[in-house]
């Protein structure tokens, strides 16, 4: 029997804000029916446990046993190519990559990637009320851009939930990714963590993404402290003013206050890590070593380690006006120019050649089935629209592209 080329169908249930269940975050969930009209699971109708042995699992497994590489697992695919170690790579060195079976038992799920809840407090420009509750109450300005030809993401509106009554069913659990909205306003969240037996949290590894507004009550706090360790992911895209432009909702200053707060908690708990995971794109991708100067200045906390704290490299691919290939060439060359000087190049330099290489593509390269569709002028629109909804001015260091 073949080893599989990935261990995420075999031991993980993605949920995704859609309302799909898929075998991980990368996993292109919009190819919702596979052969012979095998359809995907969906919340509605399907529990983790259901959708871990169902039809749908059981096709791609088949597929992966057989040597085959699945449709919907282009975006790993596409970032080896880039040389960018892929999600697919993370988790086949953090579990055993052995001969599974194409039906797993309940015990075989070793690692979930969950969202509770859509409630948010933050409107992030690059989101939609599918993940943020705080969505609903500005979407409808933003009609005249619904049908434009790269599209504006019209999912699910309203607040939807999701409950996990006994978490001490999933016996061999090493691995929780909780995702959001934003996790830590979640009151299922907090009940999820409570409930959590203490010989099972002391075997699980955290990892959150969470906004950065929000710093847990003690109760959750010192429940975490029992896991056996996690990693704080702040989904912060600027320095001051502008997260506050990319992601309105809460002021900078209290922002910048719950994030010292965390590194407080993972001095004392040494088996948890931060991680700042940015996403990159047109409002922001100038702003790299402005970054970088923010986040060394906790550097110190762990200064055996080379560059740390981690930033991450993911960039925005929808909504496509945001989307750093419609910024003109002769700025991004120009970016390119300065990100390769000699004086700077030293830090972060993996970080720094993955940015270098976004800015030297242009969409339609290696990038897939993924077309460019937008263009500055519909940058322009978009920023402008969400500018009027939020009464906010266009941040000042983006004119000269504008």
């Amino acid at each position: 029997m073949t080893k599989p080329y990935c261990v995420m169908p075999f031991i993980h249930v993605k949920q995704f804000q859609n309302h799909v269940f898929g075998p991980c975050c990368e996993f292109e969930n919009k190819i919702q029916n596979r052969s012979n009209n095998v359809k995907v699971p969906r919340v509605e109708d399907s529990s983790i446990i259901d959708s871990f042995n169902s039809d749908y699992f059981k096709e791609i497994r088949k597929e992966m046993i057989e040597g085959k590489i699945p449709a919907g697992c282009e975006r790993c695919l596409n970032k080896e190519k880039m040389g960018v170690n892929s999600y697919r790579i993370f988790m086949n060195d953090k579990f055993e990559l052995k001969n599974y079976n194409i039906n797993q038992s309940l015990s075989e799920i070793k690692a979930l990637d969950i969202s509770f809840s859509n409630e948010c407090n933050l409107t992030c420009r690059m989101c939609g009320p599918s993940y943020s509750t705080k969505w609903n109450s500005v979407w409808g300005k933003f009609s005249s851009l619904y049908n434009k030809k790269w599209s504006l993401d019209t999912g699910d509106k309203g607040l939807w939930k999701m409950e996990i009554e006994d978490p001490s069913m999933f016996t061999n659990l090493e691995y929780i990714k909780i995702m959001g909205g934003e996790p830590f306003i979640s009151k299922e969240h907090n009940s999820f963590i409570q409930l959590m037996p203490k010989n099972m949290i002391q075997n699980i590894f955290f990892e959150y993404n969470t906004n950065g507004t929000i710093f847990p009550d003690d109760q959750i706090i010192e429940k975490l402290k029992l896991a056996n360790g996690g990693v704080i992911k702040l989904s912060i895209d600027g320095i001051g003013e502008l997260n506050e432009y990319i992601r309105p909702g809460v002021s900078w200053e209290k922002i910048d206050n719950v994030i010292r707060l965390w590194f407080s908690f993972i001095t004392e708990n040494k088996n948890w890590d931060i991680h700042f995971a940015p996403c990159w794109q047109a409002l922001n991708i100038h702003f790299f070593e402005e970054y970088i100067d923010y986040v060394q200045q906790f550097s110190h906390i762990k200064s055996d380690c080379e560059e740390w704290p981690w930033i991450g490299s993911n960039r925005v691919l929808t909504p496509e006006p945001l989307t750093i290939y419609v910024l003109p060439k002769r700025y991004k060359d120009n970016l390119i120019k300065k990100y390769k000087k000699n004086d700077i190049k030293t830090r972060y330099p993996r970080l720094r050649k993955t940015l270098i290489q976004y800015l030297s593509l242009d969409y339609g390269e290696s990038q897939g089935s993924y077309h460019k569709k937008a263009s500055m002028v519909d940058f322009n629109e978009f920023n402008l629209a969400i500018d009027s909804s939020f009464n906010l001015d266009k941040f000042i260091e983006l004119k000269n592209v504008l």
